[in-house]
C-alpha cells in the first residue's frame, strides 16, 4: 500500500490497527460538519502510560520525521503508526502518515488519516484544509464544502480559504454562494481585477448578464485610468451582439489610449463579425506591429490562425503570416519562443531552410532547450548539411552527454564523412542511453554491426547483428545485412537462407533483398534457384547496380553461360563502383574467381 518493501506489512497492520482505532462510521448526508468530526462526541487527549512509553513515543516519532527527510516513506509510516500505538491522540502522526499516503496516491486510506488528525487537532487550519481538498479530489462535494466553511467559521478572514470554499461551490454550480464568498472576500482584499473577473464570469453563467455588465462597470469606474478594462466591456457587448456600443468603446480606447495595443485585436474581432476582410487584417497586422501589445497575448492570438492555414479561406494567407512572424521576430529579436514559433510555420509550409534558420537563433538565445536542438539537428539531416550536422551534433552532445540521441545524431554525422571508428565511439557512447528507445537500440546495434564489418571485425559485427535482432526480430535491413555478411565469409548458410527468406516474404520486390537471396543461394550451390532471383532483382531495379551485375554474371558463369557472364561482368566493371577485386580478374580469365576475404 506504500512505497517501500515494507508496505505489504503495513497493509495489514493498518488495516486491523485502524478498524480497531477509529471503528466504522457513516458521514454522508449530515449536514454540519462538527457533527461529522464528532459524531462519537469529542476525542480526550490521553497521557501514555508507563515511565518507558514516552520516550518510545518520542524516538518511533522522531524516526519517522528522519526517515521522511531521506525518501524512506514507507519506513517512516511504519515508525509514525508505532507511535500511533503509543499514543493514539497524535494527531500530526495522523496527518504525517496520510501525507504518505496521498504521495502514494492512496487517497481513500489517507482521507482516513487525515480525518483523525482533524478530530484531535479541529484548530489547525492546514488540517482541515487539506481534508477538504481530498474530499473534492474524490468527488465527495458535499463533505468537501461542507468541511470547508467550518475552516472558514474557525479561521475567517483568510483569502486562500474562501478562494477554496469558492471553488468548490463553482464545481456544484452553487452561483449564488459563490458570489456570496466572492463578496466576503472582495471585503478583505478590496476590488480586484481577477476577483472582479471571475464575479463577472459567475454571473454570466447564471444567465444575469445585467449584473455582468454592471461588474464591468464597477471595476472600470474603482480604476478609471486602467483602459484594458474598458476593452473588457466592449467585448462584452460584442459577444452579447451590441456592436455599436462594442464599436463606441473601442474607438474610445484607440483614441484616447493610444499606448494599448490590445484594442486593435479587439478590434480586428468586431471587423471578423461583421465580415469586414480589409479592415479586419489592417487591425489585426497594427495589433501584432504594435510595441506595446504584450508578446505573449500575441503568441496567443497568432496560433488560431497558424492552426487554420490549411482551410479553404483562411482568415489569413500564408504571405500574410509569413509577414505577421517576420515582425515578431524583429520586434522580439531575444525572445526565443518567437524563432520557435516561426520554425514551426516555416516547417509547416515545407521552408525547412528558414525553418533551420529560426531554431539556429533560438539556440543562440537559449542553447539549453533539448527540444529545440532536436528539430534543429532533424533539419539539419534532411538538408543533408554533413559538416555543419556533424558539428552541432558533436556540441549538442556535448551539452547534454546523457541524452542518447544526440550521440546517435554524431555517429551518423561521423558515418557521413565515412570515419566509421569515430562513428562506433558515438554509437556505443548512445546505447546506454537509449535503454527506454528499443527501436533505436536496435538501428544503433544494426549500424554497428555493418561498421564493424566494414573494419573487418567480422564476429563483433555479428554479435552486434545478434543483439540488434534481440530487441527487433524482424528489422529487415539488419537481417539481409547480417545474411549477406555471413555468405560473404561463407559461414552458416543455413543461418543466413533463414534470415534472407524471411526478408522477402516481408519485402519480396527490394532489388538489394533479392540480391541478397541470390548470392546465399549462389554460395550453397542453389545455381538455378540463385539465377531466377538475381533475375527478379535485376528487373526490379531503379538504377543500376555494380553488384547486382557482378553477382549476375557470377551465376550466369555456374550455370554454364560463360558468354552472358562475361557480359555482366563488363556492366558491373563499366558502372564501377563496390565491384569486387577480382573482377577484372574474371573478366579476363574469362572465368568466376572467388574474392578472398581476410576477417577477425
Amino acid at each position: 500500500m506504500l512505497l517501500s518493501l515494507r508496505s505489504l506489512t503495513l497493509s495489514v497492520s493498518f488495516g486491523l490497527y485502524f478498524f480497531l482505532l477509529i471503528g466504522c462510521r457513516s458521514v454522508s448526508g449530515l449536514a454540519d460538519f462538527e457533527t461529522v468530526l464528532f459524531a462519537e462526541g469529542r476525542p480526550s487527549t490521553t497521557e501514555a502510560v508507563g515511565s518507558v512509553a514516552p520516550r518510545q513515543f518520542d524516538f518511533y516519532f522522531l524516526e519517522g520525521n528522519r526517515l521522511k527527510m531521506l525518501g524512506d516513506n514507507g519506513a517512516a509510516a511504519l515508525s509514525y503508526m508505532e507511535a500511533l500505538k503509543l499514543d493514539s491522540t497524535c494527531a500530526v502522526c495522523y496527518f504525517e502518515v496520510g501525507n504518505l499516503l496521498i504521495r502514494n496516491g492512496e487517497f481513500v486510506d489517507a482521507e482516513k488519516f487525515i480525518f483523525e488528525a482533524v478530530r484531535f487537532s479541529p484548530d489547525n487550519p492546514h488540517y482541515l484544509s487539506l481534508l477538504s481538498r481530498l474530499y473534492f479530489h474524490q468527488e465527495k462535494n458535499e463533505l468537501a464544502l461542507q468541511s470547508v466553511r467550518y475552516l472558514n467559521r474557525l479561521h475567517p478572514g483568510q483569502p486562500d480559504y474562501l478562494f477554496q470554499q469558492a471553488e468548490i461551490e463553482s464545481e456544484m454550480n452553487r452561483y449564488d454562494d459563490v458570489l456570496h464568498t466572492f463578496s466576503t472576500l472582495e471585503k478583505i482584499i478590496g476590488i480586484q481585477e481577477f476577483l472582479s473577473l471571475e464575479k463577472h464570469m459567475v454571473l454570466r453563467q447564471n444567465g444575469d448578464n445585467k449584473a455582468a455588465r454592471k461588474e464591468l462597470e464597477r471595476l472600470i469606474e474603482h480604476y478609471p485610468s486602467e483602459s484594458n478594462y474598458l476593452l473588457y466591456l466592449a467585448d462584452f457587448y460584442l459577444e452579447m451582439g451590441k456592436s455599436d456600443q462594442a464599436y463606441s468603446l473601442y474607438q474610445e480606447v484607440a483614441r484616447d489610449y493610444p499606448s494599448n495595443g490590445q484594442v486593435h485585436f479587439s478590434l480586428a474581432n468586431y471587423y471578423f463579425s461583421l465580415g469586414q476582410a480589409d479592415n479586419f487584417k489592417s487591425s489585426i497586422f497594427k495589433a501584432f506591429s504594435h510595441p506595446n501589445t504584450p508578446f505573449e497575448l500575441k503568441m496567443q492570438r497568432v496560433l488560431p490562425f497558424l492552426m487554420g492555414i490549411e482551410e479553404e479561406d483562411p482568415a489569413l494567407t500564408v504571405e500574410d503570416l509569413r509577414s505577421v512572424i517576420s515582425g515578431l521576430r524583429e520586434m522580439h529579436p531575444f525572445d526565443y519562443q518567437a524563432h520557435i514559433l516561426a520554425a514551426n510555420f516555416y516547417k509547416h509550409i515545407n521552408d525547412n531552410a528558414a525553418a533551420r534558420e529560426a531554431l539556429q537563433t533560438a539556440l543562440y538565445i537559449d542553447e539549453n532547450n533539448q527540444e529545440v536542438w532536436q528539430d534543429y539537428l532533424i533539419l539539419l539531416f534532411e538538408e543533408e548539411t554533413q559538416n555543419q550536422f556533424l558539428s552541432e551534433s558533436l556540441r549538442a552532445s556535448s551539452l547534454f552527454p546523457d541524452n542518447g540521441l544526440f550521440h546517435y545524431f554524431a555517429g551518423y554525422g561521423f558515418l557521413f564523412q565515412e570515419k566509421r571508428k569515430e562513428a562506433l565511439v558515438s554509437f556505443e557512447t548512445a546505447l546506454p542511453f537509449l535503454s527506454d528507445n528499443a527501436s533505436l537500440q536496435a538501428q544503433v546495434y544494426g549500424l554497428m554491426g555493418d561498421l564493424y564489418f566494414q573494419e573487418q571485425q567480422a564476429q563483433k559485427a555479428f554479435r552486434a547483428y545478434e543483439e540488434s535482432l534481440k530487441l527487433e526480430q524482424e528489422n529487415v535491413v539488419v537481417l539481409n545485412n547480417y545474411a549477406y555478411y555471413l555468405s560473404e565469409l561463407d559461414l552458416h548458410l543455413d543461418k543466413a537462407e533463414r534470415m534472407i527468406s524471411r526478408v522477402i516474404e516481408l519485402e519480396g520486390s527490394n532489388p538489394t533483398y533479392l540480391d541478397t537471396y541470390a548470392w546465399v543461394l549462389f554460395k550453397r550451390g542453389q545455381y538455378l534457384d540463385a539465377l531466377y532471383f538475381i533475375e527478379q532483382a535485376v528487373a526490379n531495379m531503379e538504377e543500376e547496380s555494380a553488384v547486382l551485375y557482378e553477382h549476375y554474371g557470377d551465376i550466369l558463369f555456374k550455370v554454364g553461360n560463360i558468354e552472358k557472364a562475361l557480359e555482366k561482368w563488363n556492366k558491373a566493371l563499366e558502372l564501377g563502383s563496390d565491384v569486387s577485386s577480382v573482377l577484372e580478374d574474371k573478366i579476363a580469365e574469362q572465368k568466376y574467381l572467388p574474392e578472398i576475404m581476410d576477417y577477425e
